[in-house]
């Protein structure tokens, strides 16, 4: 499946066989999930589909996410339409009431398909990508200065855990995280994590790139970060930047996301991304600043159950 995807996937948004393993681990052991597959005659994987109820990060009663890939040399026989059926039987024997598709902008066979069954778009997030050899960081101000100008100082990752402590820094920042997440503008905002699944996805990971990860704090107080991760095909992501309501507008994010910057440049990365969703127009224009560069979007589309 990995394989697969990978051969249809954008250079910088490929994985590795233990990036996938790790994110099916991340389920509960109750979690809600179908996968099937489709072989040819050698056994070779041309096609499958999942359904699940988004491996526990999403939680929304009733909602399940899915996709259907069928490898590009295989479209036109009918094989999405058996794989689709097969979701959505799947849902329906699990009682969602909803079903989430994702779908990619420069895929419009694919967005055409799911129009076809019923689906909506309710809303898209833009994964984005910066060249850290092409982006130049000196003509931005030295993000120590602008977090000094804040009343604020930056600490990385390491640093954050020895001062306050590794189980209170972390529980600090999955608070943070929380606030973080219910200010993005995104439709239908899924529950936040819980303290194990947010660790286990985020600084508890094995991409968990503690060096690019940076925390802001105005008199021991946590009020903004950004941590990343390094996949293991040596490409970096932000999993959150954040700055919490009271302390926004003093260019707090640039000062976090410039020192991951100089942290990955350091680490050897070349390129590093990001996903935002399509109205949260502050990081997206933090984002554009830094020169990072848009893929075609995540459509997200859904089909109601009764």
């Amino acid at each position: 499946m990995t394989e697969l995807e990978n051969r249809h996937a954008r250079p910088l948004g490929r994985l590795t066989l233990a990036d996938a393993r790790h994110a099916e681990s991340l389920a509960p052991a109750d979690a809600s999930r179908l996968r099937v597959v489709v072989d040819d005659a050698d056994g070779t994987i041309v096609a499958f589909a999942f359904a699940d109820d988004g491996l526990g990060q999403i939680g929304i009663p009733g909602v399940l996410r899915a996709f259907v890939r069928v490898d590009h040399t295989r479209t036109g026989r009918g094989i999405g339409q058996v794989l689709a059926d097969r979701v959505e039987a799947y849902a329906a024997a699990e009682r969602a009431t909803r079903i989430v598709a994702l779908l990619r902008e420069d895929e419009p066979r694919g967005v055409s398909f799911a129009r076809r069954r019923g689906y909506t778009e309710f809303h898209r997030r833009f994964r984005a990508f910066l060249d850290l050899e092409a982006c130049d960081t000196a003509r931005f101000p030295d993000p120590d200065d602008l977090a000094t100008r804040a009343g604020v100082r930056l600490l990385d990752h390491g640093a954050r855990m020895r001062e306050r402590g590794t189980d209170a820094a972390l529980r600090e920042a999955h608070a943070a995280h929380r606030r973080y997440v219910q200010d993005i503008p995104r439709p239908r905002l899924r529950p936040t994590e819980t303290f194990d699944q947010w660790l286990a996805d985020g600084p508890g990971s094995p991409t968990f790139a503690a060096s690019a990860s940076f925390y802001a704090l105005r008199e021991g107080r946590l009020v903004g970060l950004t941590l990343s991760e390094i996949t293991r095909t040596g490409v970096a992501h932000t999993i959150m930047t954040g700055v919490d309501r009271d302390q926004r507008g003093k260019g707090l994010a640039l000062a976090l996301k410039l020192k991951a910057i100089t942290a990955l440049r350091v680490a050897g990365v070349r390129f590093t991304g990001t996903s935002n969703d399509k109205d949260n127009l502050p990081m997206l224009a933090v984002n554009r600043r830094l020169g990072y560069v848009p893929e075609p979007a995540i459509i997200h589309m859904e089909r109601q159950r009764r």
